[in-house]
């Protein structure tokens, strides 16, 4: 496998978690605009991260989006993106 579609494929689990927690289906998550940012200390330590969503994105989906803010804003804790290896 070479790393670019090592790469491709970490990104896809990546965005399927993303949609898992936002209450959405992988295939809606494909059809929205959106920046992730954190939200984190000096030292790095992340408290949130915040997903924006363009207003130009299918206001059906944007709806079913759990949590969602005026905005189009969603945060989301650090736990979401966690791996269970992580706390080993």
């Amino acid at each position: 496998m070479s790393n670019r579609q090592l790469e491709e494929m970490q990104e896809k689990l990546a965005n399927q978690k993303l949609a898992s927690e936002l209450g959405i289906s992988y295939d809606e998550l494909l059809e929205l605009e959106w920046d992730i940012d954190t939200n984190e200390s000096d030292d790095g330590l992340i408290y949130e991260y915040i997903v924006t969503f363009s207003e130009e994105s299918p206001k059906k989906i944007l709806n079913k989006i759990e949590g969602i803010e005026d905005g189009y804003i969603v945060r989301l804790q650090p736990s979401s993106f966690e791996e269970p290896d992580d706390f080993e």
